[in-house]
């Protein structure tokens, strides 16, 4: 919004008095950021949200995401505790971003994120798993001395542990002491549930060819960024319909690497796939 010193306000009065008639029958922008108070589900796809004491309405189709999967309005509305959080409604409590339009107090959303909490931990190893997957039974990880808990919730399921460059790696070859870094929440139940797990290991299958991208940004008539890591220490990463760039050896993981820039791009594309050899991967694109 123009902020106009008084002096102007009283020149273009008219204008600006014409102006704001016009616009009072158009959408303006509308976002939100804060807590989640109430859900409905309208058993059609369609839906509403309160947040911060403000309700949206979602129609059908609308983008709704958690920081690992898309839902749609009846997983989002769905009451069933999310894991370490019993006595709390699904997303009840938790923080929502939504993006969309606002017409004469009427809110409607575009694309909805919804997230019990941002909690983030970062420190070492105190103890480990015996199997790639920490799913053994009775199986614990601690960072810190912090017991952590895979998230196994649909609705926001926990990823495969990762490097630092994105590749899959088998959690029982992380070192006791070793860094790791974890992103979730902490629950009422006094647990670190987490859907991201970061540390230094061995890759998860280090026979086959395998790609990431940790990261692939990208600004309309500017420049699109992508990085990520390669099971091999040599050779060329294939951006699809972008070009080509070469892995870079990784003095970390004695893996590889990679980066690509493209400057000029008028357009960006929702989503960029990498190849090396028959290996892929795809990731949507950040603004």
């Amino acid at each position: 919004m123009n902020h106009m010193k008084t002096n102007k306000l009283n020149t273009l009065s008219t204008l600006i008095i014409g102006t704001f008639l016009s616009a009072a029958a158009s959408a303006a922008p509308m976002g939100l950021e804060g807590p989640i108070q109430a859900v409905v589900d309208n058993g059609d796809g369609s839906g509403s949200m309160t947040v911060m004491g403000i309700t949206v309405e979602v129609p059908a189709g609308t983008s709704i995401i958690t920081p690992t999967t898309s839902l749609t309005m009846s997983q989002l509305a769905d009451p069933t505790p999310l894991p370490g959080r019993d006595l709390l409604d699904g997303f009840i409590g938790g923080t929502a971003i939504i993006n969309g339009d606002t017409t004469n107090g009427y809110n409607v959303a575009a694309d909805i994120f919804a997230e019990p909490a941002e909690n983030i931990l970062i420190g070492e190893i105190s103890h480990n798993c015996v199997t790639a997957t920490c799913d053994g039974a009775g199986e614990q990880i601690f960072i810190s001395g912090s017991e952590i808990a895979k998230i196994s919730d649909v609705r926001m399921l926990a990823r495969p542990a990762v490097n630092g460059t994105g590749l899959e790696i088998d959690l029982s070859t992380v070192a006791q002491g070793s860094p790791v870094a974890a992103e979730g929440y902490y629950g009422p139940d006094n647990l670190f549930h987490y859907f991201i797990i970061e540390a230094e290991g061995n890759l998860i299958n280090a026979a086959v060819d395998t790609i990431s991208i940790a990261r692939a940004r990208c600004r309309n008539g500017k420049t699109m960024r992508i990085q990520g890591g390669v099971s091999q220490s040599s050779g060329v990463v294939t951006i699809i319909n972008y070009g080509t760039t070469p892995i870079v050896a990784d003095a970390i993981t004695g893996l590889g690497t990679y980066q690509f820039r493209r400057n000029n791009i008028n357009t960006c594309p929702a989503e960029v796939t990498v190849q090396f050899n028959n290996a892929t991967a795809t990731l949507e694109t950040s603004r």
